[in-house]
């Protein structure tokens, strides 16, 4: 860090470490997924990947992903696809803020930070998450699907509205349709549920919400506004009404 020399951060896993431990995954049919914030955390876990892959002679059976992806290396990004690694992002931290701070660590990176445009142009599979730390994020209703759709379309903040400030740059802002897939069947895939879950389609569980508005066609800024009038699991009806629709 630029603030700081001598210190690069830290990894929990070194590469040989995470190497083993995607092996043992494999091996035990469970998935694989971990928190990278820093450039070298998302690099050490892609080389131990590439290593499970050469060792197996194959893909491993468990589905990997890696979350919050705050600062990726260019060269990392295409490799999230040739190696089947989902990346997971949390947009509802994508408001534009002061980030002097960051500057002060990483300079010029600071304004290539939650890239997720990138890794969807890239061919990655990107999933959408609602990731809480503190109070102020349970309080502000920072869990809301909706309110991360928002924050992801504008780089802004929700409720701010065209004048809130940006998250540069405006290349990444992330389209509706990407949002949504992220939120909904990308979601499924990284859990390795995308069999049952994730979508709406003849032999899945039926696990479906109806909004009170539509997500393609309301102002961009009133995005984190909508409301499911009703829920459905596996089904049922849970949550709300449902009416039939008029035939013509």
């Amino acid at each position: 860090y630029l603030d700081a020399p001598g210190n690069s951060g830290e990894v929990l896993l070194n590469r040989e470490q995470v190497h083993q431990l995607i092996l043992d995954l494999d091996a035990a049919g469970l998935h694989f997924h971990a928190h990278s914030v820093g450039d070298r955390a998302t690099t050490t876990l892609l080389d131990g990947i590439q290593d499970a892959h050469e060792t197996l002679g194959r893909a491993p059976n468990s589905r990997l992903s890696i979350c919050h992806l705050e600062v990726v290396k260019k060269s990392d990004i295409a490799r999230f696809k040739t190696l089947g690694v989902a990346a997971n992002f949390t947009p509802h931290w994508w408001w534009g803020d002061d980030r002097t701070w960051v500057e002060e660590g990483i300079g010029a990176d600071a304004d290539a930070m939650q890239q997720g445009q990138a890794f969807i142009d890239a061919g990655a599979v990107v999933a959408f998450s609602s990731d809480i730390t503190d109070k102020y994020e349970w309080q502000s209703d920072r869990s809301n699907p909706y309110l991360g759709m928002e924050v992801g379309h504008n780089r802004q903040q929700a409720g701010s509205g065209p004048d809130g400030k940006v998250f540069i740059p405006l290349s990444e802002r992330v389209s509706r349709a990407d949002l949504l897939i992220g939120y909904t069947s990308n979601g499924a895939y990284q859990l390795g549920r995308d069999d049952e879950l994730g979508s709406i389609a003849v032999g899945k569980r039926a696990d479906l919400v109806v909004l009170d508005q539509n997500l393609f066609s309301v102002d961009r800024y009133a995005i984190h506004k909508t409301k499911p009038v009703a829920v459905v699991r596996n089904g049922k009806l849970v949550s709300g009404e449902l009416q039939r629709a008029q035939q013509p």
